[in-house]
């Protein structure tokens, strides 16, 4: 096993739902770069990061936002 923080494991999820997570982000982010975009993947491994990681994206007023992870926290996102 590797010394890399590994994401928390949500109940109901699959346990390699977070590797999916971040094939998705990365798969995006690519497409977009490739279009000519610009991409920024802002990954998280708690909840608790939530509040900052909201604080960054409000900063960056980006055209769109994926995120890459268990519906259950887009509540709580959104709330921040």
């Amino acid at each position: 096993m590797d010394d890399r923080p590994q994401p928390e494991h949500r109940v109901g999820e699959p346990p390699d739902a977070a590797a999916l997570h971040s094939i998705l982000a990365e798969a995006f982010a690519k497409e977009i770069r490739k279009a000519g975009g610009s991409a920024n993947e802002l990954p998280y491994q708690k909840e608790a990061e939530f509040p900052e990681l909201a604080r960054q994206v409000v900063a960056a007023n980006p055209k769109a936002v994926l995120l890459a992870g268990s519906a259950a926290a887009m509540p709580q996102i959104r709330a921040e």
